[in-house]
């Protein structure tokens, strides 16, 4: 009964596995007195008995008598060593009272809490596990080339564009001019295109490099939401195969296996896996009679406005229970949803021209790479850790915050994700 008590502290954290093996150890001991020397007639065979029994066994009573109440001293002592250690260790209770003593503490001259002590005590005790957090260094993240293509073939990678939903104007703009800064030949630093430039680290296997840049190629628009409001993965590569067959040439996107074919999805729109596993995904179609027997890679990206803001629009938004800690940010373009996509879309496009079919740069599962940009999730400034996105400046005239700059006679700023530099072998914001 003894040893399954203490087997149950053990394992409760309530005490060490030091005053554990002390127990055990004294419970042998106390078992082979018991059973050695303590009324050893009793153990006796018969027939080994001499006359001079009924003496000896009157001094081995009484010795044994004297072993017992020893026997019980010690297991009360022992059970006070116990309860000694467990008190002394700061457990639920004792923290509780530590807790309700110092709140009671931050209390105003007639009595109420002092609600305004206890937003400071907060804010601090945040920070304090964000410095925590920040010393914990994990291993620096390293993607191994797996010997396959990169998209490397041309100067420039086209990107065609499948806008799904309804999506406004003015988000449109914001994402061609994000393209655009590609091929302004004037730049504010840092911009769009030396964020981009740590992908000219990445090379096959002859030493060639992914394309230095990226242009905005064709653009088509599914504003009746074709395969409904509620895709597959299937559907994704459907409307991508559609579009490169739709008989209205308005409707059709160029056969192309240098280009990357990216479908945005708007906001009321739910995609498989979507706010639950990833914000964004990269894929490439099999060989098809639709694509001339060639894989084409495909790209999804989803505006996350209504459903998860939290999760894939951090910084600018937080989602308490799922997402990262800390304070939000105020979004570049002022639209919190598409700003987000602009985050993911960036992260995605570099994955896909660095591993455009699961066998090029990544690390980790097949089935789940980390890749140039997902490597480095949640970092966009220097000085990132979890839960605050690194140092980054803000607009003067808004106090939005971003890392890259538009082209050079645009006030467009974005935020694009740190990417994992092969040359340094670190995450590298812009």
């Amino acid at each position: 009964m003894k040893q399954h008590r203490m087997a149950v502290l053990l394992a409760s954290g309530e005490i060490k596995p030091l005053t554990m093996t002390l127990a055990v150890n004294q419970m042998v001991v106390i078992r082979n007195v018991a059973g050695a020397t303590m009324l050893p007639w009793l153990r006796a065979p018969s027939g080994t008995r001499s006359k001079s029994q009924p003496t000896t066994r009157k001094m081995q009573f009484l010795l044994g008598f004297w072993r017992c109440a020893l026997l019980v001293y010690i297991f009360f002592e022992l059970d006070a060593f116990e309860t000694a250690k467990v008190a002394d260790r700061p457990g639920p209770a004792r923290i509780a009272s530590v807790l309700t003593h110092d709140r009671a503490i931050e209390r105003t001259h007639d009595g109420r809490p002092d609600l305004h002590a206890e937003a400071e005590r907060s804010a601090a005790a945040a920070a304090q596990r964000r410095k925590l957090a920040h010393l914990v260094e994990e291993p620096a993240p390293v993607l191994n080339y797996h010997y396959g293509p990169l998209m490397n073939s041309g100067a420039s990678v086209p990107v065609h564009v499948i806008w799904y939903g309804d999506f406004s104007a003015e988000q449109k703009a914001v994402v061609c001019d994000f393209f655009r800064c590609f091929s302004a030949t004037k730049h504010k630093t840092p911009s769009v295109t030396s964020w981009w430039n740590v992908t000219q680290g990445y090379k096959d296997d002859k030493g060639c490099a992914v394309a230095g840049s990226l242009h905005l190629g064709a653009q088509v628009h599914d504003r009746d939401c074709s395969r409904g409001r509620a895709l597959s993965e299937d559907d994704l590569q459907a409307i991508v195969l559609n579009a490169l067959n739709a008989t209205d040439p308005a409707s059709r996107l160029p056969l192309d296996a240098s280009a990357v074919y990216l479908v945005l999805t708007a906001r009321d729109v739910h995609v498989e896996d979507f706010c639950m596993n990833s914000c964004a995904s990269h894929f490439s179609t099999p060989p098809a009679d639709e694509t001339l027997g060639q894989q084409l890679p495909f790209a999804w990206v989803g505006n996350p406005e209504l459903r998860c803001p939290g999760q894939c629009a951090w910084p600018f938004a937080r989602d308490d229970e799922f997402g990262p800690p800390g304070p939000t940010l105020k979004s570049p373009n002022g639209d919190v949803g598409l700003d987000g996509l602009i985050i993911n879309m960036a992260a995605m496009l570099a994955g896909t021209v660095t591993n455009p079919f699961n066998n090029g740069f990544y690390q980790g599962d097949a089935a789940y790479p980390l890749e140039a940009a997902t490597a480095c999730a949640g970092i966009f400034g220097p000085g990132a850790y979890p839960g605050f996105p690194g140092q980054l400046p803000q607009d003067d005239a808004s106090g939005a915050s971003f890392n890259v700059h538009g082209f050079w006679n645009s006030s467009r700023k974005f935020l694009v994700p740190a990417l994992w530099d092969p040359d340094t072998l670190t995450c590298t914001p812009p």
